[in-house]
């Protein structure tokens, strides 16, 4: 790591991602053509596809919305941008818990950031649990 303040390609402060939480993507409707057709399958069911079936777009986008467990910190991926924070800039990382599950995480960074985490987000104890261990103990 250097103290150059314009990031390298080949360099990230936090390191290598461990494990990467997501939220899951919903289900795309394809249109009446995009999909298999009920019934029993015929000679017609031997054409080729129409023209219209190859303008669907089968390649995905990456995830808009994820929380990345990183060596030195952890990265929030949104919809509006990507936050990082090295485990010494976590000021609070406290879980919400409902009958003893987790339902959410609260985090608060070192200059002001405020973050809940919950909702679809998958994986939640194990999420507060992995970011607990790394985290250096407060003094």
């Amino acid at each position: 790591m250097t103290d150059d303040p314009y990031r390298s390609p080949g360099l990230d402060r936090l390191g290598d991602v461990v494990r990467t939480f997501a939220v899951p993507r919903r289900p795309r409707y394809l249109g009446a053509g995009g999909g298999p057709r009920g019934g029993y399958l015929g000679l017609s069911a031997m054409n080729l596809p129409r023209a219209g079936a190859s303008s669907l777009s089968w390649l995905r986008a990456p995830r808009s919305e994820a929380v990345e467990v990183c060596e030195r910190g952890l990265r929030v991926r949104g919809k509006t941008g990507v936050l990082e924070l090295p485990y010494d800039q976590l000021a609070a990382w406290d879980a919400v818990t409902v009958d003893g599950a987790v339902v959410a995480i609260e985090l608060r960074g070192a200059h002001g950031e405020a973050l809940r985490l919950g909702g679809v987000l998958r994986g939640l104890d194990e999420l507060y649990a992995l970011v607990a261990a790394r985290r250096p103990p407060l003094p």
